[in-house]
C-alpha cells in the first residue's frame, strides 16, 4: 500500500447550498450515497465516525476533532492497515448557490484512500445535482431483477448442468436483457465473456461498457444452454417531482394497476382454495398477500428512515410469524385484498405528507423512486406465486 508523507487536498464544486452539502457529509444515510457502503457516525466533536467500502474491503474510523455547521468538519481517523492515525479537514464555501467543498490530508495518506476521495467527491457532485452516482449516470442497464444465486446445493432443482450463475426472477421492458429474449426463470452464466457466478458480477462487466455496445449474454432455461446477443440500453431515470404530491402520483396509477390484476386472480376463487398450500413449504395464495402486505409496510419503514437520514433496512416480509399475524389479523382473501390496497394508499399518504426539505435529497428520492420501479415486478412475481397456488387448490 503506497503512502504519501506530503499533505494532499482535493476539492469540488457542486451546484447546491452549502447546507445542502454540509448535510450530506454528516447524516449516516446520506453519506453512503455518495462516499461509502456503510457508515456510522454522530457529527459532534468526540462523536464516532465509521465508513466502510464492501467491494475494497476497506474501512476508516475514528472520531470528529471539530464540527462547524456549513462551514468545517475536522477528523481524526485510523485506516484500514495504517499503522497511524491521520486527519482530514473539510471545509466549505458557498457564492451564489454553488458550494466548493476542500478537502485537506494531515499526515500520511494512501494512494488507495486518496483515490476513494476523489471518486467520491465526483459522486458528491452527481448525486446532490443528479440524484445518481457518476458511474450509473453513463453506465448501461441490464435491467433484471435477482432471484437468488446459483451453487451446488441449488443447481439440481434449476435443472442446471453447472453450480454457479444468478437467476433472473423478472426483466424490465425495454431494457437490455428483455430486449435480447432473456425472461423470468433464466440462470445468467456468462455476460461479454466473463464468467457469471453469482448477480455482484454483473456489475464489473456493465462498467467497461457503454450504451450501445453489442455483447454476447450465455444462460440456461430449462437445463439448455443459450447464446444471445444483446445491446445494451441506457439506465432508465424518473424525473424529478416538483413537490411530495408529485412523488405520490408517479407512484399510484402502477400501484392501481397492480391491485386490478390482483384482484382479477381471486375472481371466483373461494376461501377453500385461497388458504390451501400444496406442501408445507409452499404458501397458500392468502399467505402470499399477506407477505406483500409486510414488504409494504417495511417499505413505509424504510421511506420514513430516508427521511430522517438513518436508513432502517430490514426487510422482514418472509417471516413465518408476520405471515401468521396478518392472516389472523385478515382471515380471508377479501379482507387481506383490501388491506394491501389500505397499506398502498397509505404509503401514497406518506409520500405526499412528507417534508419539501426532503425533496432537496436527490439521490434519496432517487433511491425510492428506483425501489417503488423494483417492487412492481417484485409484486407481479407473486402474483404468479398465486397463480400456482390456486392451480394446486383447484386441481
Amino acid at each position: 500500500m503506497s503512502v504519501k508523507a506530503q499533505e494532499v487536498v482535493l476539492s469540488q464544486k457542486v451546484q447546491a447550498p452549502v447546507a445542502q452539502v454540509y448535510q450530506a457529509f454528516t447524516t449516516a444515510t446520506w453519506l453512503c450515497e455518495w462516499f461509502c457502503y456503510d457508515a456510522q457516525l454522530e457529527a459532534v466533536p468526540g462523536g464516532r465516525f465509521y465508513a466502510y467500502w464492501r467491494q475494497e474491503k476497506f474501512y476508516l474510523m475514528g472520531e470528529y476533532l471539530e464540527v462547524q455547521p456549513n462551514k468545517l468538519i475536522s477528523i481524526r481517523f485510523q485506516a484500514k492497515d495504517d499503522p497511524e492515525p491521520s486527519r482530514v479537514e473539510v471545509r466549505f464555501g458557498e457564492k451564489k448557490n454553488q458550494t466548493e467543498v476542500s478537502v485537506e490530508f494531515k499526515g500520511r495518506v494512501s494512494g488507495q484512500l486518496e483515490e476513494l476521495w476523489k471518486n467520491a467527491l465526483i459522486n458528491l457532485k452527481t448525486t446532490q445535482e443528479r440524484g445518481h452516482q457518476a458511474e450509473l449516470l453513463g453506465r448501461p442497464m441490464l435491467g433484471v431483477l435477482l432471484g437468488g444465486n446459483i451453487s451446488a446445493e441449488n443447481a439440481a432443482q434449476h435443472n442446471l448442468p453447472v453450480s454457479h450463475g444468478a437467476l433472473i426472477s423478472g426483466t424490465m421492458a425495454g431494457l437490455s436483457a428483455a430486449e435480447a429474449g432473456i425472461r423470468r426463470g433464466d440462470v445468467l452464466v456468462g455476460l461479454d465473456g466473463a464468467e457469471i457466478a453469482k448477480f455482484e458480477d454483473i456489475g464489473p462487466v456493465l462498467s467497461r461498457r457503454k450504451v450501445g455496445d453489442r455483447i454476447e449474454a450465455v444462460f440456461y432455461r430449462n437445463g439448455n444452454r443459450h447464446t444471445v446477443g444483446m445491446e445494451l440500453k441506457p439506465r432508465r431515470f424518473h424525473p424529478h417531482p416538483a413537490n411530495p404530491a408529485e412523488l405520490a402520483d408517479q407512484q399510484a396509477p402502477e400501484r392501481a394497476k397492480l391491485m386490478k390484476e390482483l384482484e382479477a386472480l381471486f375472481l371466483g376463487v373461494g376461501e377453500t382454495q385461497a388458504a390451501h398450500r400444496a406442501a408445507p413449504e409452499k404458501w397458500s395464495a392468502n399467505q402470499v398477500v399477506a407477505h406483500l402486505i409486510n414488504v409494504e409496510r417495511d417499505n413505509q419503514t424504510l421511506l420514513a428512515s430516508l427521511v430522517v437520514g438513518t436508513e432502517l433496512e430490514v426487510f422482514t416480509g418472509n417471516m413465518e410469524a408476520r405471515v401468521a399475524a396478518t392472516l389472523k389479523r385478515f382471515p380471508s382473501s377479501k379482507l387481506l385484498i383490501q388491506a394491501l390496497e389500505d397499506t398502498y394508499l397509505e404509503t401514497l399518504e406518506l409520500i405526499r405528507a412528507l417534508p419539501e426539505s426532503f425533496l432537496t435529497h436527490r439521490a434519496s428520492v432517487a433511491r425510492l423512486q428506483l425501489l417503488f420501479e423494483a417492487d412492481a415486478f417484485h409484486t407481479r412475481h407473486h402474483f404468479d406465486q398465486i397463480r400456482t397456488a390456486l392451480e394446486a387448490a383447484r386441481g
